[in-house]
């Protein structure tokens, strides 16, 4: 969920009424004077010198139950207390705000307009957008509320690439690579016959048996190198309609513990970024179910699931999307300190990957916004991938990044460009006999000349 979303979920006045304060707190500084909200306030739960604003805060503990007649009967009760401090002389008053974390229908704020005026006051409405751009302003405050979380690998991006451009990294890029540019773990392999077949199986074309082969291979060696090398092949051909998250997460959660014994750090972050992917997956699932749930309930008028159901869910979502986004950070974090941009640029295609991935049900809910921010942050990673994949005269990696963003933007309306990006990229696959990539490029333009292009967001599946 984005910030302003966890927000709009708060449903414990004390928590609303604290973030309120420290966020008015520090948007007009000595001139906001927080009342105490432990006694009676005779309607006032803030006020503002400057602009004789007084502020009333509303967060109702059951919120998804309230109707607009309960909110304007809170209004009407509100405003009358605040007539009574301003006739009485006790505040300047010409300004009215109601906070509540969540929107409120178009026929609350007219009414509320109207019943301000009919007093002599100007009132407007605040909501969770106002506090989420608040707090966003001021992320040191970010620590005072652990229910909530601002999601920064955007502007962490940003200063990536900006850092990248004033300095060479093909200079400072770490001499000794754990992994080579066609994502093979080097390591020492002692059974080279086993390594040779992994290694066989990825640089071949799929079919029905590879997926079962690495798997087998994975749980029978006892040599670490062939192991994680299994692992890869298993992420080379992951595919979200055909294999479980949790059984790749759980060999991920194994593999990152051997990488660390083999102190090879930059496989430690691959399978990092690999289970950030993972898990922003099934955050997606998650959010998109329980989101289809909520809208039903409101469609019917009917609650089917218990406010602890709802809660225990969205505590679920906030769990998931933390946990995503520190495997990202913690990749990077690495991939920054030992200087393997190279893979870095691996790393930047799953978090563009995974992005495309909630901009899409995003957009399958009409959740305009919040898929249009995920798409921003899909192509700009994929294209910092490919401008390090550039610096580096990577030729496949930089293919290999665009077909990704190909692969991605087919899906959020910009098919012809898809098209066109394909349509180039298979001529440098033929060139470097890519059979991979060869493979995937015909079967995308195959759909995208059909149309025949499954929505995994629906649960449509692959043929």
């Amino acid at each position: 969920m984005t910030l302003e979303e966890q927000i709009a979920q708060i449903n414990n006045p004390q928590e609303f009424t604290k973030l309120c304060n420290m966020l008015l707190a520090e948007k007009y500084g000595s001139g906001y004077q927080i009342i105490d909200g432990t006694r009676a306030d005779g309607g006032n739960d803030g006020y503002v010198i400057s602009e004789k604003r007084i502020f009333a805060m509303y967060c109702p503990i059951k919120p998804e139950r309230k109707t607009d007649s309960d909110y304007l009967k809170k209004i009407r009760s509100d405003m009358s207390k605040a007539k009574l401090l301003k006739d009485s002389g006790a505040y300047e008053i010409e300004n009215w705000t109601f906070l509540t974390p969540r929107k409120l229908s178009n026929d609350i704020i007219v009414k509320m307009k109207e019943s301000a005026k009919d007093i002599g006051l100007s009132a407007i409405h605040q909501e969770s957008t106002f506090l989420a751009t608040e707090l966003s302003k001021n992320k040191h405050l970010i620590s005072e509320f652990p229910a909530l979380h601002i999601f920064d690998l955007d502007s962490k991006l940003e200063k990536i690439m900006a850092a990248f451009r004033q300095k060479d990294i093909k200079k400072e890029q770490a001499e000794e690579e754990e992994i080579n540019h066609q994502n093979i773990y080097k390591g020492h392999p002692q059974n080279i016959e086993e390594m040779d077949r992994v290694l066989s199986l990825r640089r071949g074309l799929k079919d029905k048996n590879t997926k079962p082969e690495l798997k087998t291979i994975y749980y029978k060696t006892k040599d670490k190198t062939v192991k994680l090398n299994a692992l890869f092949g298993l992420f080379d051909f992951y595919d979200p309609a055909e294999d479980q998250a949790d059984d790749i997460i759980q060999l991920c959660d194994e593999s990152i513990f051997i990488a660390e014994t083999l102190e090879a750090f930059s496989v430690k972050a691959y399978i990092l970024a690999h289970k950030g992917y993972l898990v922003s997956f099934k955050y997606s699932m998650l959010d998109m179910q329980t989101t289809f749930q909520i809208m039903s309930d409101n469609v019917i008028g009917i609650q089917t699931t218990t406010d602890e159901f709802r809660q225990g869910l969205l505590d679920q979502l906030m769990a998931l999307r933390k946990e995503f986004i520190s495997y990202f950070r913690e990749a990077i974090n690495i991939m920054n300190a030992k200087r393997d941009y190279h893979m870095l640029a691996a790393v930047l295609i799953l978090i563009g990957n995974a992005a495309g991935q909630r901009a899409l049900y995003l957009k399958s809910l009409n959740m305009i916004e919040r898929s249009a921010l995920e798409k921003t942050m899909c192509k700009r990673s994929l294209h910092a991938a490919k401008e390090i994949y550039d610096v580096f005269n990577d030729e496949l990696g930089v293919a290999n990044a665009l077909f990704n963003l190909a692969n991605q933007i087919r899906f959020l309306g910009e098919e012809k460009e898809a098209m066109g990006l394909a349509k180039g990229l298979l001529i440098v696959a033929n060139k470097n006999n890519y059979l991979r990539l060869q493979q995937n490029l015909k079967k995308l333009i195959h759909k995208l000349e059909t149309g025949e292009i499954p929505n995994y967001a629906n649960g449509e599946k692959r043929e």
